[in-house]
């Protein structure tokens, strides 16, 4: 573990994909947790309502992204190596404007419709994160970078996200505080991760030769 630890963390490449990763899930994270609350206190839908709409939004929609990006990528890594944080860059960017839209559209049913797309884009970046990890280490190293970085983006996305809006929710105190909220957490954390996703993509090229000079 210490040695994956040391070579993945010596990776310019790594870091930043694990970070922007990490920021997007935390975007993603606080979606899912806070998004049935928004509509339930802003569109006043009740809970079976608001059930028949997320269901097929996150199952098709999060499938969907997470499949289209590994597709995608696989094709056009063929072509631009640095495919894969490319892919994972435009699916964040592109899915800042959907998630815009649901929050601020006074319209119920287009609020719900703009979810769709914004979970499939934001979802596609699943797949091709992961694939970098894994062309960046050695063989012998893959299960455990796989490890670290799941544990970077857990820790950060799953573990801060959800509670960090809660906190800002309960810290404003108005009913509709969890739009705003929301909105700040997916305009800040998914920015961000484009933005490393562009930079992981200027040293990726870089980071795999220092894997070839591995003995």
């Amino acid at each position: 573990i210490s040695e994956t630890w040391r070579f993945f963390t010596s990776l310019t490449t790594g870091k930043r994909v694990s970070l922007a990763a990490a920021l997007q899930a935390f975007a993603g994270y606080g979606i899912a947790t806070w998004l049935p609350a928004f509509f339930i206190r802003v569109h006043h839908m009740t809970p079976g309502e608001l059930g028949q709409w997320m269901s097929w939004i996150f199952a098709i929609g999060g499938a969907l992204g997470t499949f289209a990006g590994g597709w995608i990528a696989d094709r056009w890594v063929l072509r631009e190596p640095r495919a894969r944080a490319h892919i994972s860059m435009i699916g964040v960017l592109l899915s800042i404007p959907f998630y815009v839209a649901t929050l601020l559209l006074a319209n119920q049913q287009l609020a719900l419709l703009c979810t769709f797309p914004a979970i499939t884009f934001s979802s596609l970046w699943l797949g091709p994160s992961l694939a970098i990890i894994q062309d960046l280490v050695p063989p012998t190293m893959r299960a455990t970078a796989a490890a670290v970085y799941l544990f970077i983006v857990t820790m950060i996305g799953l573990g801060a996200g959800p509670q960090i809006v809660g906190i800002l929710n309960d810290w404003i105190g108005t009913p509709d505080a969890v739009r705003y909220t929301l909105l700040a957490s997916v305009m800040v954390m998914s920015l961000s991760a484009g933005f490393f996703y562009w930079r992981a993509g200027k040293s990726l090229m870089q980071d795999l030769e220092a894997k070839k000079r591995l003995p």
